[in-house]
């Protein structure tokens, strides 16, 4: 099962590190919730909070925090619930793509 997950985090880190419309704010929160995601035990859809992407992400201003969100988005990279609750967190699922290289 270790494998599976290691093959998937692959393919995501390749995906967007191929994709010429990321920026190094793009890639930090990408890591950030490949981070969470494997806290989590990589599940099908988890949980996130902002003040923890920005943390391990390194991203100080909101703004941006949002504005890449929102275009990782818009890209294509994730599902994203928002909760405006801040102790039940905002829900992600990855979205699986193959790579057409």
């Amino acid at each position: 099962m270790k494998n599976i997950h290691l093959f998937k985090l692959a393919g995501y880190i390749q995906r967007i590190t191929s994709d010429n419309r990321m920026n190094t704010s793009h890639l930090s929160i990408y890591m950030a919730l490949l981070t969470c995601w494997q806290n989590q035990k990589y599940p099908g859809q988890f949980k996130i909070s902002r003040k923890e992407v920005m943390r391990l992400s390194k991203i100080g201003a909101i703004s941006t925090y949002h504005r890449c969100m929102k275009e990782l988005i818009q890209f294509g990279y994730f599902k994203y619930e928002p909760e405006y609750d801040s102790y039940k967190g905002s829900k992600v699922s990855f979205i699986h793509k193959r790579l057409n290289l």
